[in-house]
């Protein structure tokens, strides 16, 4: 019976090729050219995908640098015309543009860096070496007009100067405005995009040329003309960048289609005959490597949807794809037996890390140093007095009230900024902290008192006489799904061994000695809150201090209430 069918497949599948054998020989020109067509439009898109992921490296590594480093928060963070702490702001600066330098060798693309920071009246400027000064003064010009007229903020935008292009992009953040830029002609030539044969063109939206290769622009002189003047012999082909105002266009010849026509239509003839002689066996291992192996597996989960829980795939055909869906298929069933065990011990243990947390939660030396502070107050200081007792009753009540999972992070936040303002009372004039969160996730739950144990170990570790030190906590979008909360501090970072005990936790999930139980309390939590879902980083930053990032689901405060 499958024979027979086999053979009716061949039979209507020579017929009908035979007839498309003919056709395509009346049609061979117009389809040729429409798949060089297509072909160049590919290459097209590819070239342009180089630049378009060019472009969004650039872009994502401006703003991470706004966003994720000590100095660019405190620069932005200075008020208008405020230029206290002279020697701060120029470490910052420097240290700023020297992370700008650092990227730009790494990416010798780049044409430029910058951040412009108005309410001080500071500008960090950074050429790359193949741009040295090179029209410095118009492009600061450009910039500075582009900020007074708040244009095309977190977009490319193009510039001439002289008979040079540039692209910019531009983006805010607080106070300041940072950015990265390009040099046209120098972006095309170093994406390796063959250029000996090719008319290729940067041009904008309008249809204005901002840069064209060799043999392109010998033709523009040759012509004494834009673009308009290939219509006889030439067929345009544009693809427009994704994120940004670019567009790469390219001149198709008309003569180099017809003379690759002949050496084409052998090989799609051939490929035609060939294609009558494999694609019986091609439909014979088909169904055997696929068609059959996909109905066995329909028949087991069918199977398991009445309730056979008993029920195994045969397992065969040792190293293909399927033989390995198989046996995880049993394996899965398998382990089915002992999901409810494991979820029931996982309930338990659940359990026992709340209590570790909770037999951590108030810490007497913490109440008695801060009795003793409102012990030491006299009695015409009655406002510091006031607002210490106000900042208690604040961190006890959160305190007793915290005996939940998940908290939203604004109380979370609004909770350490609470702390530090208790912290400042004991040691004044030794720190500046900076607590800080993204409006759209403050009804994001997560793990209540989970950021304090870090701020604790940072103001209990960083803090020494006569130092000053930064301390930042950030909370953001991460993704589409998650959020990212990080608390870095400028002290004399964590040792090490710590670190490596904290990695080594991590991985075995031993109680390590030396260890403080905060810290391992709250990676435990994370554990078994959100498993695979959350990820906790610890390391020493540069030049000195210390850096934690945590990354959890984000989940608001509605889902956590249906949960």
């Amino acid at each position: 019976m499958y024979s027979v069918r086999f053979m009716m497949i061949i039979i209507g599948l020579i017929i009908p090729m035979n007839l498309v054998t003919l056709l395509m020989s009346a049609f061979s020109v117009q389809s040729l050219f429409t798949q060089m067509k297509e072909n160049t439009e590919g290459t097209l898109r590819v070239y342009m995908s180089q630049i378009d992921a060019e472009l969004t490296s650039a872009s994502t590594r401006s703003i991470f640098i706004s966003q994720d480093g000590v100095d660019s928060v405190y620069l932005a963070s200075r008020s208008e015309g405020e230029k206290k702490e002279n020697d701060r702001v120029l470490q910052s600066i420097v240290r700023l543009s020297n992370e700008f330098n650092d990227y730009m060798h790494e990416n010798s693309r780049v044409g430029g860096m910058y951040a412009i920071y108005p309410q001080i009246d500071e500008i960090v400027f950074s050429d790359n070496r193949y741009s040295y000064s090179k029209d410095k003064d118009a492009v600061l010009a450009y910039l500075k007009e582009r900020i007074s007229s708040e244009r095309s903020i977190y977009k490319w935008e193009c510039v001439q100067f002289g008979n040079e292009a540039k692209i910019f992009y531009m983006h805010i953040y607080k106070n300041g405005y940072y950015g990265v830029w390009y040099d046209l002609d120098y972006l095309l030539n170093v994406m390796k995009i063959p250029q000996e044969d090719d008319y290729l063109a940067l041009t904008d939206r309008e249809g204005s040329i901002l840069f064209a290769t060799g043999v392109m622009q010998e033709l523009l002189e040759e012509r004494g003309t834009d673009l308009a003047g290939f219509s006889g012999g030439y067929e345009e082909i544009s693809i427009a960048s994704a994120n940004s105002p670019l567009v790469l266009v390219r001149m198709l010849s008309m003569e180099k289609v017809f003379h690759a026509f002949p050496a084409l239509l052998r090989v799609m003839l051939f490929l035609s005959l060939l294609g009558i002689f494999v694609l019986p066996v091609i439909l014979y291992y088909l169904r055997r490597w696929i068609i059959q192996p996909v109905r066995e597996l329909d028949e087991a989960i069918e199977q398991i949807s009445l309730g056979n829980m008993d029920y195994r795939i045969k397992e065969g055909r040792q190293g293909s794809e399927f033989d390995r869906i198989n046996r995880a298929f049993n394996r899965m069933m398998e382990d089915v037996s002992r999901l409810k065990i494991d979820v029931y011990e996982e309930q338990l243990e659940k359990q026992h890390i709340r209590l570790k947390f909770l037999s951590q939660q108030i810490q007497p030396h913490f109440i008695l140093n801060t009795l003793n502070i409102l012990y030491s107050y006299d009695q015409d200081e009655y406002p510091l007095i006031q607002k210490m007792i106000l900042c208690l009753s604040r961190y006890f009540r959160y305190i007793v009230n915290a005996n939940r999972d998940e908290v939203p992070l604004k109380a979370e936040m609004d909770h350490i900024r609470n702390y530090f303002e208790i912290q400042q009372a004991r040691y004044p004039d030794t720190f500046f902290s900076f607590v800080e969160y993204d409006e759209d996730i403050g009804e994001c739950m997560v793990p209540p008192l989970l950021i304090q144990n870090f701020a604790e170990n940072s103001i209990k570790h960083s803090i020494k006489i006569g130092n000053h030190i930064d301390i930042v906590v950030i909370a953001q979008r991460y993704g589409d799904d998650k959020i990212r909360v990080r608390m870095m501090d400028t002290g004399q970072g964590i040792d090490q061994e710590i670190v490596d005990k904290i990695n080594e936790f991590q991985r075995t999930g031993v109680r390590q000695e030396g260890l403080g139980v905060g810290i391992q309390n709250a990676i435990e939590r994370l554990k078994v809150l959100y498993g695979a879902e959350t990820e906790f980083q610890i390391y020493r930053d540069k030049p000195h201090g210390t850096r934690i990032e945590i990354v959890l689901p984000l989940k608001m405060g509605e889902e956590a209430d249906d949960e």
